[in-house]
């Protein structure tokens, strides 16, 4: 294994034998980050690319699943990607984001392309296609707010989509970060903060990673 040393060009690092390669390079927001990705594995010769940043996990099984079984059928109807239910979890993976209902306040998020489609990214993880569902019992758990303080500071201070934003990021911070209790309501800094009502426990499967 080499370290990538120069950030200004695209490197690939194999790791052992794996078909694990990193790709590195500098870009002024997220949806041209994506983009850039479908188009390198597009070249490389994959037909599908599973978009799963490094704080999103799946069951094992579960994922294994999805790759054998679910992949097969979306290329046979013809679908050009598909999205799966994302839950949130805040401070640390015990705490798990809830909505208005008091249910898990899952969103569908994009997680695979069909390289052969001419699907993009528009914004951020927004695909327009003709879209398959990863229905239940499949979740991605997303350790968004799994983080220090120092790491969510530095979160709103950098991340792109915070730039489009009025929420104050500094009130948030403060109030509902780093004041937070678990009787607090509205906790969502990057859309209406109603979305996330509360934080409750987890008592829920988890993937290994997140133990």
């Amino acid at each position: 294994m080499e370290m990538v040393k120069n950030c200004k060009n695209v490197e690939v690092v194999p790791i052992t034998n794996e078909q694990i390669h990193f790709k590195t390079d500098r870009f002024e927001v997220e949806t041209s980050c994506r983009n850039f990705i479908l188009k390198k594995a597009k070249k490389d010769g994959y037909r599908i690319c599973v978009i799963q940043d490094s704080d999103e996990f799946l069951i094992e099984e579960e994922y294994k699943t999805i790759i054998q079984d679910f992949i097969p059928e979306m290329i046979r109807l013809g679908f050009d990607c598909a999205a799966i239910r994302w839950i949130h979890f805040w401070k640390n993976w015990n705490w798990v984001l809830t909505n208005q209902n008091d249910e898990l306040a899952y969103e569908w998020e994009n997680f695979m392309v069909d390289l052969e489609s001419e699907v993009e990214f528009s914004l951020a993880r927004t695909l327009y296609g003709n879209k398959a569902w990863i229905q239940q019992p499949w979740f991605l758990y997303h350790g968004c707010y799994v983080l220090s303080n120092e790491e969510v500071l530095q979160k709103i201070n950098t991340a792109s989509r915070f730039e489009f934003l009025e929420t104050n990021l500094e009130d948030w911070y403060r109030e509902k970060w780093l004041n937070w209790k678990p009787e607090m309501e509205n906790l969502c800094p990057s859309k209406n903060p109603t979305t996330w009502k509360k934080a409750v426990k987890y008592e829920g499967p988890l993937p290994k990673e997140c133990f």
